[in-house]
């Protein structure tokens, strides 16, 4: 959404546990979805308000799985990183399914090339960087050919 930064900022002291602010360079959160090599787009995350932020852009490739919480998403990044951003897990899955990305449960959207392991009776996904990811009984008939 676009919002006021400051107050989208304050926000992030509401949210419990670990969060992280990002600022979307052009008002989209495009910037964090297009591969880093179009250059196309960026965002800024750092430290507390009035900071030198440090300015990045995310490759998808180094995505490993997008887990929903209410109207945010957390991407989990092979580097151990999580980015918490403010849309819906199906924002991004209309996205990201033509870069192979699967949506294999309400709260998870998974990029394929990270799987480990399916577990087919515990209905789970072990993935990369220690992620397991749940799976619906409805999708599990989408993971048959994994």
């Amino acid at each position: 959404h676009i919002v006021p930064w400051r107050s989208a900022y304050q926000s992030t002291q509401l949210i419990g546990g670990k969060s992280q602010f990002v600022l979307g360079a052009s008002g989209h959160i495009a910037g964090v979805i297009n591969p880093a090599s179009k250059n196309k787009r960026s965002y800024w995350t750092g430290g507390k308000q009035g900071d030198d932020a440090s300015h990045k852009s995310i490759c998808l490739q180094e995505v490993i799985m997008l887990r929903g919480e209410l109207n945010y998403t957390i991407f989990c990044l092979k580097n151990g990183k999580e980015i918490m951003v403010a849309h819906t897990l199906k924002y991004f899955e209309d996205k990201l399914i033509e870069f192979g990305f699967l949506r294999v449960h309400r709260a998870f959207l998974i990029n394929p090339k990270y799987i480990l392991n399916y577990d087919r009776l515990g209905h789970t996904i072990e993935m990369d960087s220690n992620l397991t990811a749940q799976v619906s009984r409805r999708r599990a008939k989408d993971l048959k050919i994994i």
